[in-house]
């Protein structure tokens, strides 16, 4: 009796949730279902993981607040360290379609939408899924969310490896996405990279943005820019190419304290878009720039990498903006985000400040 009262408490407090994956990940001989490594394959592989994730199930609720309301105050977002993956299954691309389409006709609170996140640098297959899966529950995705796992190493050592597998990835990447919006019908498919991440994703969407036939660029949503590790000129050069195809939702996140951006300014000899030097964040049309600085943890130890994903202020500010519809401005969803105009002659931007008075310093470009 105690054991299956035990039993019914874990049920009770943990979910299952199930992310569809596509990779251009290797699949060593002999390995299991959905155990990829680091190297690169020839075709792309889609499957399907259920993972364990501590928490109950999902709300009806939309979770949007006053948009003067706090957040919930730091460390309280999902660790995906702690989730389990239960079961994986490698699928043909119609059993993907049909898994992809089905979730997506049930959901409600992000209903004719789908989102991809495409992990970065020094990331395993498995770290992927789990990363996946936190933001599905923190952003309370009732839609299909996808992962697109590129051939990282998994190793701090492996930066040069990843830059050139994160190169190679793009055309797969490409033909992911037209997986996702035909398995999906989304009219909205939103884009989450993160760090070297950005150097597979934006590069894709300047391919996306000159494609003269499909559906797939006018079903592009928010693209949110997670520390990119892209060299400031190169990012401002991939911008200007893709907005030019009339993709033109930005999200940028950056930060001072972020350590692996000092660490990329070291391995690419430039000041890279994820990295905020002193404020000097980039400021670029059509780019919503975010200084997320104050929203890192103090201390030389604390990498400060994911905090787009560890801080539940941006999770809020990330579900937000998912949301809503008309955009609206950082400050506008998340009073956290204080907005500032810099320079005369210079664009907006926002900054992460929880002490800084209410009232913003600028209220036009």
């Amino acid at each position: 009796k105690h054991y299956q009262a035990a039993l019914q408490m874990r049920k009770d407090s943990a979910g299952e949730e199930s992310v569809l994956y596509g990779t251009n990940r290797l699949l060593p001989r002999d390995a299991l279902p959905g155990r990829f490594g680091g190297d690169r394959a020839a075709q792309l592989s889609h499957g399907r993981a259920e993972v364990l994730v501590p928490g109950a199930g999902y709300s009806q609720k939309s979770f949007l607040p006053a948009s003067r309301a706090e957040a919930k105050p730091f460390g309280r977002a999902t660790d995906p360290g702690r989730l389990f993956i239960r079961s994986r299954h490698a699928l043909t691309q119609s059993q993907f379609a049909a898994a992809a389409g089905a979730t997506a006709r049930k959901a409600k609170l992000y209903a004719g939408s789908a989102l991809v996140f495409v992990h970065g640098f020094n990331v395993t297959f498995d770290q992927a899924l789990q990363r996946a899966a936190q933001l599905k529950r923190d952003l309370n995705y009732d839609s299909a969310l996808f992962v697109f796992s590129w051939p990282s190493k998994g190793s701090m050592l492996g930066y040069d490896d990843d830059r050139a597998n994160a190169d190679a990835a793009v055309t797969s990447l490409v033909e992911f996405l037209g997986d996702v919006e035909r398995a999906t019908g989304a009219t909205k498919i939103h884009l989450i990279a993160h760090s070297m991440g950005n150097r597979v994703l934006l590069p894709a969407l300047v391919q996306i943005a000159g494609q003269t036939s499909g559906a797939l660029k006018s079903r592009i949503g928010e693209v949110i820019l997670a520390a990119p590790a892209v060299p400031q000129s190169e990012f401002v050069r991939w911008i200007d190419r893709i907005a030019a195809g009339g993709i033109d939702h930005f999200t940028l996140y950056a930060s001072l304290s972020d350590k692996a951006m000092w660490g990329g300014l070291w391995k690419e000899k430039a000041i890279l878009a994820g990295f905020s030097p002193f404020g000097l964040l980039v400021r670029h049309p059509p780019v919503q720039s975010i200084d997320l600085t104050l929203a890192g943890l103090p201390g030389l130890a604390t990498l400060n990498h994911d905090v787009f994903a560890s801080n539940p202020a941006m999770t809020e500010d990330m579900r937000q903006l998912l949301q809503q519809s008309p955009r609206r401005t950082p400050d506008q969803r998340l009073s956290l985000l204080r907005c500032r105009a810099g320079e005369p002659g210079k664009l907006r931007y926002w900054v992460y400040d929880p002490a800084a008075d209410a009232a913003n310093s600028c209220k036009t470009n």
